[in-house]
């Protein structure tokens, strides 16, 4: 975990979480000896913690209701803070609001008005938005300066049917608003959340399954390989999530699969294509996920940035065959944009 010296609550002192859904108690119980703090998911993540609490789990919490899923349930804003309040929540947020793309900010000016009414009488409350994409791609800086006017710590939660940083720009488009928005989170995130802290996010929540990695704007389906079953794999030297069957099919020398982590203790990854090591590869993921966030907390903030794309750089390096001219693997457009951010 991270060296914090910040008084502020823990998830708004550069630190990050992994975001797991309520009803997943046995992660719950073990994901926080290695960050900093726990994100769960949905609404009934107060009552799941409460149940916690009273059985001795005492890590850092924030919830994200999802209230800008339309299959959620509405709730009064004073009776979710409560709950969570109760729950022993690190700091309070909103339901959240849904912000869709319009070039004309519109819905913009909407919805901060109504995370700004959600928020009043709570002076730190922090106010939750999951964000289109292409606000980041196409209006980051019109974005940032309504989170700015808006006083408070917020937290985004970006929306792509795949990945929200892949599109050109949305890299930068993240990294202008986390050097002009104080407080900042993501939330729902991948690795790519780790880049985010790196340019001055106060808090990241990374998911540990494809699903809470990012959230699907209404209307679209999520990507994935629907045909293949086997766990997707953290590999820290691509700087990538793959699956197990995938792994198992390299023959590379480039990339060594040997993972010396103590979950792993020098075993190959390609093992993970065996659905037996299902709950080891989250294990792997869960520690693999946390050194690389020590590895960019863990030193001055002016030097995450370099170090970060440094690891890009570095990861990009490694793609190419994989034992096969016939099995060609290339960096995604995220990653691209990391390296050269």
């Amino acid at each position: 975990m991270t060296i914090r010296l910040d008084p502020r609550p823990a998830t708004l002192a550069g630190t990050f979480s992994f975001y797991v859904p309520s009803y997943d108690e046995a992660t719950l119980a073990v994901v926080d000896s290695v960050a900093d703090a726990v994100t769960v998911k949905g609404p009934n993540g107060p009552a799941v913690v409460r149940k916690l609490r009273q059985e001795g789990w005492d890590a850092p919490v924030i919830f994200d209701r999802t209230g800008y899923d339309s299959r959620i349930s509405e709730i009064e804003t004073e009776r979710w803070f409560d709950d969570q309040s109760d729950a022993g929540a690190d700091r309070l947020l909103t339901a959240g609001t849904w912000l869709e793309w319009d070039p004309h900010d519109s819905s913009l000016e909407r919805v901060i008005e109504i995370e700004a009414a959600r928020c009043d009488g709570q002076h730190d409350a922090t106010a939750v938005f999951a964000v289109d994409h292409r606000w980041l791609t196409k209006r980051p800086m019109e974005l940032a300066a309504a989170l700015v006017a808006l006083g408070r710590p917020a937290a985004l939660v970006l929306a792509h049917p795949s990945d929200p940083l892949g599109p050109i720009s949305a890299v930068h488009g993240l990294i202008a608003l986390t050097r002009n928005v104080d407080d900042l989170s993501i939330l729902r995130t991948d690795h790519g959340g780790f880049g985010a802290l790196a340019y001055g996010a106060r808090h990241a929540a990374i998911g540990l399954i494809g699903s809470y990695r990012h959230f699907v704007p209404p209307g679209r389906s999520g990507g994935g390989k629907t045909n293949d079953r086997s766990p997707r794999v953290f590999v820290r030297s691509l700087m990538d999530w793959f699956t197990g069957s995938t792994i198992a099919g390299w023959t590379t020398a480039s990339v060594n699969l040997n993972c010396h982590l103590t979950c792993c203790g020098g075993q190959s990854l390609d093992r993970f294509f065996d659905p037996r090591h299902d709950s080891d590869a989250m294990a792997h993921n869960r520690m693999a996920l946390a050194q690389l966030a020590d590895d960019i907390l863990n030193i001055p903030a002016e030097e995450r940035p370099q170090r970060f794309r440094q690891f890009c750089q570095s990861a990009v390096e490694h793609y190419g065959p994989m034992g096969k001219l016939s099995m060609v693997t290339k960096p995604k457009q995220q990653l691209s944009q990391w390296a050269l951010a």
